[in-house]
């Protein structure tokens, strides 16, 4: 019996990340318990950019498998079947992640991720495509806590079946800040830039923003965009206006963001509906950034009062920069205390040892395990 993580995409997000992760520690820590990895060879050129995962892809070959699984739907339903035919035996487990085929496959097992932090982000079709991939699953893992209530009462008939997502991680190891003296004041938005993250709405602050800092600080400061989406040509056409011209502005896609977070000192989470538990709101609390994030969903069960400052899901550029001003009233003590206590929050509640747990507890809930 083998265990196929199958991931769509061709570039990493949180998920991607998440999951890539949890492979690394199956196949360091349970020898007894074999994931296949199953992605593109583009996801997998993204996932070799640094040289720990680069390393890890090549110990680790034998539990990879290139396939392409991304496009649109009809085309990744005919992939999935194929690889299915191909790679697949009996009583062997389909992890999907994200998106599912919406079909049976005889005499295998399916888990569904669901890795949306709200159904409020997707339209129709992508609302009935995840409805539909529960009903075709044998186990359901749901990250978003809405999601899970609303899906446990819509499939009540399943709910001993339906599991909410333990954690988020990053490696702690990988993800360590510089001394709090050494960093920057850089600002980091990290992410994929789609419409419920509000980079657009952010962006439009950053002018208003950078003026106002440098009325009450003579440090160098700098804002960076990390990630790719849909909104990558209106975020370029924005940017050509007079008012960002000589702006410290860095707007890029990167594999490695590390470089960046360890040396930042604050993170921008400002999705609607929930920001919670976003994966690159943890590797930057890892770094030791500072979180400026909506106030919305569970995004405090992460985003602690103690090391965060909050803003109005729908916020306006007022609501940005009084929470910057208040930042910029605190000593570097107090700053440095924040930036501390956010990792530590990290190491204790999102760790890789914890999600690994939970995902074994779900591989051996089903039927394989016990044959």
């Amino acid at each position: 019996m083998k265990i196929f993580l199958l991931l769509s995409t061709n570039k990493i997000g949180g998920a991607e990340r998440r999951f890539f992760g949890l492979w690394q520690s199956f196949c360091i820590n349970n020898n007894d318990v074999r994931i296949i990895l199953v992605g593109s060879p583009e996801l997998f050129r993204a996932l070799s950019s640094n040289e720990v995962d680069s390393t890890s892809i090549k110990k680790y070959k034998q539990f990879t498998i290139e396939y392409d699984l991304s496009g649109n739907f009809e085309k990744y339903q005919r992939s999935i079947v194929a690889f299915v035919n191909e790679h697949t035996q009996k009583k062997d487990i389909l992890h999907f992640i994200g998106d599912h085929p919406l079909r049976t496959f005889k005499e295998r097992i399916q888990i569904y991720s669901i890795t949306q932090s709200s159904f409020r982000n997707l339209n129709l079709v992508g609302k009935i495509g995840q409805l539909g991939g529960v009903f075709f699953s044998d186990k359901i893992d749901v990250l978003d806590p809405n999601i899970y209530s609303a899906i446990k009462k819509l499939f009540f008939y399943k709910k001993k079946n339906i599991f909410r997502t333990s954690n988020s991680f990053c490696d702690v190891n990988i993800f360590k800040p510089l001394p709090f003296v050494q960093k920057d004041d850089w600002f980091v938005f990290l992410g994929r830039v789609e419409g419920m993250k509000q980079v657009i709405e952010l962006l439009h602050c950053i002018p208003i923003v950078y003026n106002a800092i440098k009325q009450i600080s003579n440090k160098e400061i700098h804002f960076y965009f990390l990630g790719y989406g849909s909104l990558e040509i209106e975020i370029g056409k924005l940017l050509e206006q007079d008012k960002f011209k000589n702006l410290p502005i860095t707007i890029k896609y990167t594999d490695n963001p590390i470089e960046i977070l360890k040396a930042s000192k604050f993170f921008f989470s400002l999705q609607r509906n929930n920001n919670y538990p976003s994966r690159s709101l943890i590797e930057a609390m890892s770094s030791g950034n500072i979180p400026i994030v909506t106030d919305v969903g569970q995004t405090r069960w992460l985003a602690k009062p103690e090391f965060s400052y909050y803003v109005p899901e729908r916020f306006n550029c007022e609501d940005i920069l009084n929470a910057i001003q208040k930042i910029y009233k605190e000593d570097e003590k107090a700053l440095s205390k924040m930036s501390k206590m956010a990792r530590k929050f990290v190491i204790k509640e999102h760790t890789i040892e914890k999600m690994g747990e939970y995902y074994l507890s779900i591989y051996k809930k089903s039927n394989s395990f016990n044959n």
